[in-house]
């Protein structure tokens, strides 16, 4: 991490988890860095928040935003959030976010109920 980020780090940790989410909604955009998510841990109603927030702007190029909100939270929380935004997706917008997120969501599970959200995903995106 270089200065800046463990600046903002020790911010996000020193305050609880419900400043700490206000704090990156209203500093960064939803396209912004994800990454700060993944650097404390978060009450489940900031992780829903925060995961609404960043998922608005998918499907992202990279998988790090993905695999950030996966750190914090169940693999079936995130697919909740998940499948609600998707559902407003255009088709044309499904080969990146399949790519992308159905692989930080296959990695991410542990748990047979892990792996069920998983095939609901799957199911929803058409990639069964």
């Amino acid at each position: 991490m270089n200065p800046e980020q463990q600046k903002n780090c020790e911010i996000l940790r020193s305050m609880d988890s419900k400043e700490a989410a206000d704090w990156l909604l209203d500093v960064y955009r939803p396209s912004g860095p994800c990454f700060y998510v993944g650097k404390r841990s978060w009450k489940k109603a900031e992780q829903i928040r925060l995961a609404e927030y960043f998922l608005a702007s998918i499907p992202h190029a990279t998988d790090s935003c993905y695999k950030s909100l996966l750190s914090v939270m169940t693999v079936p929380t995130f697919v909740g959030v998940a499948l609600t935004i998707i559902k407003n997706l255009k088709q044309n917008d499904f080969e990146l976010l399949t790519y992308y997120l159905l692989g930080s969501v296959n990695d991410a599970c542990k748990k047979q109920k892990d792996f069920d959200a998983f095939n609901v995903l799957k199911e929803h995106l058409k990639c069964a």
